[in-house]
């Protein structure tokens, strides 16, 4: 492999490659954030993707830590694409979407290759290609390319990014004087994850035990009562802080004081939403200046969201 003639052949090869790969990544990327969307998963940034350079595959075979016999596709992650989430409950449910849509060639976590007492960096990667009967094909071709997708959370990301800002990619590359700053700044990031997922259970836990009637009202608890009254307005993003504030504003601080505003006028807010899915329905243009979220929540019959109907309601009392 170290022969110029081969090099130059997986050179040849490489460039023919990068636009089906290219291609590939621009449909995964778009999918995976489809996918993603439906199961109502947060993720921390975009989905970014990446072709391998040919410097790199070079000097992975030149080096030796890897052999290619024949193509450079025996290279399982030529192309890639990196999916940051929140918290490390959402990695654990991303690999089963991607189980369920794709066929999962291997998985393994970096972490796995970290001693007892060690720190450092850690991430899923997992190997796909596409399933046999992918409609979405721009080349026919695709289905016999693997491609790696990695899974991070924003704490494993960070950790990452320093690491290659100090191009410390491996144990031998730290100084001995800086090994131990090293090692507490990825235990505070590997304990970062862990409270976060210990702060979701005790939050979960939370919003499950009974509200008291008079308890102030917080975000957990507004929202646990928006969906008490208002089950089917409930979109993805809303600002239920500055509705607390609005409240407050309004002297509703109380579970019961919330409770007796929105008993008050439930009958003419619920009348008012279908007027407005009524009339949207009956002019059909409208519809056109919605997001997908907002038409899907019309053709259900909602229009507003719970915070709007709350503000509605606020509009009401104030003119009574």
């Amino acid at each position: 492999m170290s022969k110029k003639a081969n090099i130059e052949d997986l050179e040849k090869e490489y460039k023919l490659l990068v636009p089906i790969y290219s291609d590939l990544c621009i449909e995964l990327e778009t999918e995976l954030n489809e996918i993603i969307k439906s199961a109502k998963i947060e993720i921390a940034i975009p989905i970014h993707f990446r072709i391998k350079t040919f410097d790199s595959i070079y000097e992975k075979v030149s080096s030796g830590r890897f052999n290619i016999k024949k193509s450079v596709t025996e290279l399982q992650d030529i192309s890639g694409l990196r999916i940051v989430t929140l918290f490390k409950r959402d990695t654990d449910k991303i690999i089963e979407l991607i189980n369920k849509n794709y066929v999962v060639i291997k998985i393994y976590n970096t972490s796995e290759k970290l001693k007892e007492m060690e720190f450092g960096y850690s991430s899923t990667h997992i190997v796909c290609k596409l399933k046999d009967d992918y409609i979405n094909l721009l080349h026919n071709n695709l289905l016999s390319k693997n491609f790696e997708i990695q899974l991070r959370t924003l704490s494993q990301h960070n950790w990452a990014e320093a690491s290659n800002f100090f191009q410390y990619k491996k144990e031998n590359d730290i100084p001995k004087q800086l090994k131990r700053s090293i090692n507490r700044i990825s235990a505070l990031l590997e304990i970062v994850d862990l409270e976060f997922e210990r702060l979701l259970f005790d939050r979960e836990l939370y919003i499950k035990s009974e509200i008291k009637d008079d308890e102030n009202l917080n975000i957990d608890i507004l929202g646990k009562i928006l969906d008490e009254f208002f089950p089917n307005n409930k979109y993805s993003r809303q600002d239920i802080s500055s509705l607390l504030i609005e409240l407050a504003s309004y002297k509703i601080k109380s579970v019961n004081e919330l409770r007796d505003l929105i008993d008050k006028h439930l009958t003419a807010i619920i009348k008012i939403d279908k007027l407005a899915v009524k009339g949207i329905l009956k002019n059909k243009s409208d519809n056109v200046f919605y997001n997908e979220e907002k038409k899907a929540m019309i053709n259900l019959g909602y229009f507003y969201s719970q915070v709007a109907l709350v503000r509605l309601i606020i509009g009401l009392d104030r003119k009574i």
